[in-house]
């Protein structure tokens, strides 16, 4: 059951360039993670992946299929299209920035 991932051209692929390369590899981990299973987390709030990263995935108030995931001080939020098989990443910022 792979999903498709859509990176939001200016918002996340921009600023994963310029990201130290341990976050960029970090990124591109859970990319991975997401588009095996996006609903994974749903049976815990904190979850430790294959590849023993932790990944705090919470959903987002106000939205019926988006998400915010944490790595450190970086946020990132999706929405996850579950008939078009289709998971988009919206936003890569620091905490202070993407709410």
């Amino acid at each position: 059951m792979s999903f498709k991932v859509v990176l939001h051209p200016r918002n996340v692929a921009n600023v994963i360039d310029e990201l130290p390369r341990s976050y960029q590899e970090k990124v591109v981990q859970f990319i991975e993670f997401l588009r095996e299973n996006p609903y994974r987390f749903q049976e815990r709030s904190f979850i430790l992946s294959p590849d023993r990263q932790n990944y705090d995935i919470k959903k987002c108030k106000g939205h019926q299929n988006r998400y915010r995931a944490r790595f450190g001080s970086f946020r990132i939020t999706y929405e996850i299209y579950k008939f078009e098989k289709m998971i988009s990443i919206l936003k890569l910022e620091t905490r202070g920035h993407i709410y």
